[in-house]
C-alpha cells in the first residue's frame, strides 16, 4: 500500500492521540483483498496508566473522515499482547512514539505471539467444534429441539465449518467482507479440500443467495435488532457493506457477510429460542428432516475430526 493514502489517518491521530501508537490492521494493509467499502481498522495504544474502565468505554468508535470510514479501537497496555480478541498477523505503523520514547514495541510482540499460537488456538476451535456438534446430535436424538431451532444450529455449525477450513487452510482468522475470496483461494489447496468446502457451501445453501433474499435477511435483521442491544456503529458499517455487494451482485457475499454478522452476535440460548423463527428467516434456513440435519451433522463432525486425528 501507499502510505501517502494514509496521510489523512496519520494526521488525524497525531492531532487527537499524540501521546499514543497506533497501528493499522486487516485487509487495507494488503494482507487480503478489500473493498471500496472496507473499514480503516486501527488500534491505538494507551501509552499512559490510564482508568482501565475508561479505556474499555471508548474502546470502539467508527466514524467518516474524507472518503474514509475508521474504525478505532482503544486498547490498555496491560494484556495487549494476550487479548484473544485482537488476532492480526501483519499491520502498517502509523504513530510510532515508542520509537520516539525508547519503549517497548507491544505491536511487535502482539504480532509475534499471535503467529506463534496460531495453531494452537486454531486446535482449540476444532475441539469446540467437535463438542458443539456431539451436543447438538444429543439434543436432536432426544427430541430437546425442534425443527426450527435444530436447523438454525445445523447451519451456525456449517459456517463455523467454514471459518475453521479458512483458519487451517488460509493460514488466517476470516474475515467478515472477504469470505468469498478467502473461500475460494483454500479450493485450490487440494481436491480433498475443495470436496469439504464445496459440501459446506451446500450446506450453507449458498446457491439460494440472490437479491430476493439478501432484501428480506437485511429488513428481518434491522427489525431482530431493534430488540437487541447492538452498537449503532456496528450496524451502519454492516448496512453499508451489505449494500455494496448487492448493488454490484455479489449476493454469495453478502450471504456470507449476513451470517457473520449474526454469528458474530453470539445470542443467548434464551435469545435464539425467542426469535428463532426470525433468525432461521434471516439466514433463509430451509427446515430439513430429522435424519437429514444427523447426516450432514455427522458429515462436519467427522471432517473436523479427520483434522483434529491428523494434527492440523
Amino acid at each position: 500500500m501507499n502510505t501517502g493514502s494514509l496521510d489523512d489517518i496519520i494526521n488525524y491521530l497525531n492531532i487527537y492521540y499524540p501521546e499514543n501508537e497506533s497501528i493499522l490492521i486487516g485487509c487495507r494493509t494488503g494482507s487480503c483483498k478489500c473493498y471500496e467499502c472496507c473499514e480503516y481498522d486501527i488500534i491505538v495504544l494507551d501509552s499512559k496508566n490510564e482508568d482501565i474502565k475508561v479505556i474499555k468505554k471508548l474502546k470502539y468508535n467508527l466514524f467518516q473522515l474524507n472518503e474514509k470510514k475508521l474504525k478505532i479501537m482503544l486498547y490498555n497496555k496491560e494484556n495487549f499482547v494476550k487479548n484473544t480478541e485482537l488476532n492480526f498477523h501483519e499491520y502498517i505503523n502509523l504513530t510510532n512514539s515508542f520509537l520516539k520514547n525508547n519503549v517497548k514495541d507491544y505491536f511487535k510482540e502482539k504480532k509475534y505471539y499471535n503467529q506463534k499460537n496460531f495453531r494452537i488456538l486454531t486446535k482449540r476451535k476444532l475441539a469446540r467444534f467437535a463438542l458443539d456438534c456431539t451436543s447438538i446430535r444429543k439434543q436432536i436424538l432426544n427430541d430437546l429441539l425442534n425443527q426450527n431451532l435444530s436447523s438454525f444450529y445445523l447451519k451456525m455449525l456449517s459456517f463455523n465449518a467454514l471459518e475453521i477450513l479458512i483458519q487451517l487452510f488460509y493460514n488466517m482468522h476470516p474475515s467478515p467482507s472477504h469470505l468469498k475470496y478467502q473461500m475460494n483461494a483454500i479450493r485450490n489447496y487440494s481436491p480433498k479440500i475443495k470436496y469439504y468446502v464445496d459440501l459446506v457451501s451446500e450446506y450453507l445453501e449458498l446457491e439460494r443467495s440472490n437479491i430476493s433474499t439478501i432484501n428480506r435477511s437485511e429488513k428481518s435483521i434491522l427489525f431482530l435488532l431493534e430488540h437487541n442491544d447492538c452498537n449503532n456503529l456496528e450496524i451502519d458499517l454492516f448496512k453499508s457493506k451489505l449494500n455494496f455487494f448487492r448493488t454490484r451482485s455479489m449476493y454469495v457475499d453478502a450471504n456470507l457477510l449476513i451470517h457473520s454478522f449474526i454469528r458474530r452476535q453470539d445470542f443467548s440460548k434464551n435469545y435464539i429460542n425467542n426469535y428463532n423463527k426470525l433468525l432461521n428467516f434471516i439466514l433463509d434456513i430451509q427446515n430439513k428432516e430429522k435424519i437429514k440435519l444427523l447426516k450432514e451433522l455427522d458429515s462436519l463432525f467427522n471432517m473436523i475430526k479427520n483434522f483434529i486425528k491428523n494434527s492440523y
